[in-house]
């Protein structure tokens, strides 16, 4: 019995060390499997992560806009217009324009990069300072039809203004020149006026504006057409029209407005004991008018 119990104990005693170097062995054989699956789980959660990195550096990447009051715009910039507008759309969906001059700079984040300005749209914008004085000289048509017969006559105007931006875009000007109503019978008055603009930022190559005009007009005798007395009256003129972009230095204007006026002349008649004939004239005129700015 002891013996039997003894050969069954050498037995076990000796069986144990065989399956331990077994299992071993077995842990030895999944040794470079199981450091080679580590490794592609290590790898793929490192590329994860940086796709999700990059993504979020992309996310964050957005146009920058420093305006001089301190504030702050973050978004996409739509289009942009060196000294005149910026159009972006900021984060939440909303898009907002800014006028040139108001914006201190313009960076891209997170990089800094700083936006590059187009030359070629740097030629076609109207420069209009945000303060300072500009000068305007204009050739209007004041074409209509005398009050008696109805018939088409030719009218010319020629003026000078000189004017002072401020606010941005509001111009504050006075100016004087020469209106020609009839050409043909020399009612002329030189008018001098008071003239407020406001300008509308759109593109740089077309930017609307309204302007208002007020004043009075001499009138003017000519011994050539028997003018013997002229006197003026009040004038009021309003228009609408567009600033076109030419250069860095100058740009031109179109507009068509409205010209109301009062005037008295007086003609004497050399053929009829010199009778003399006094027109008492209100001219209503539409008037195109193309004008230089600088």
């Amino acid at each position: 019995m002891n013996i039997l119990n003894l050969k069954t104990n050498c037995l076990i005693s000796h069986s144990r060390p065989k399956g331990g170097r077994s299992r071993i062995s077995y842990l030895k054989k999944l040794k470079k499997p199981i450091v080679f699956v580590i490794f592609v789980v290590l790898c793929a959660h490192c590329q994860v992560r940086a796709q999700t990195t990059t993504t979020s550096i992309d996310t964050m990447k957005s146009d920058v806009v420093y305006l001089k009051d301190g504030s702050i715009f973050r978004g996409s910039i739509l289009k942009y217009y060196p000294n005149a507008t910026l159009k972006m759309r900021i984060h939440g969906g909303s898009k907002v324009t800014f006028h040139a001059n108001k914006i201190e700079r313009v960076v891209q984040s997170p990089y800094g990069a700083e936006v590059v300005e187009v030359e070629e749209n740097e030629r076609r914008v109207p420069i209009i300072p945000e303060n300072g004085f500009t000068h305007t000289a204009s050739l209007g048509m004041l074409n209509g039809t005398t009050p008696w017969s109805g018939d088409a006559i030719a009218g010319l105007s020629l003026h000078y203004t000189l004017g002072y931006q401020f606010a941005e875009n509001y111009n504050v000007g006075v100016g004087s020149g020469v209106d020609y109503y009839y050409l043909a019978q020399r009612e002329m008055l030189v008018p001098v006026f008071l003239q407020m603009k406001r300008t509308f930022p759109w593109k740089p190559s077309f930017q609307p504006f309204i302007s208002m005009a007020a004043g009075y007009g001499f009138g003017l005798t000519s011994e050539d057409q028997n003018v013997i007395d002229a006197e003026g009256g009040f004038l009021w003129h309003p228009a609408v029209g567009v600033a076109l972009g030419s250069s860095k230095d100058y740009h031109w204007q179109l507009d068509v407005g409205y010209r109301w006026q009062e005037a008295d002349f007086t003609f004497e008649n050399q053929w009829w004991n010199r009778a003399t004939t006094t027109h008492e004239m209100t001219y209503k005129r539409f008037v195109v008018r193309w004008s230089l700015s600088f």
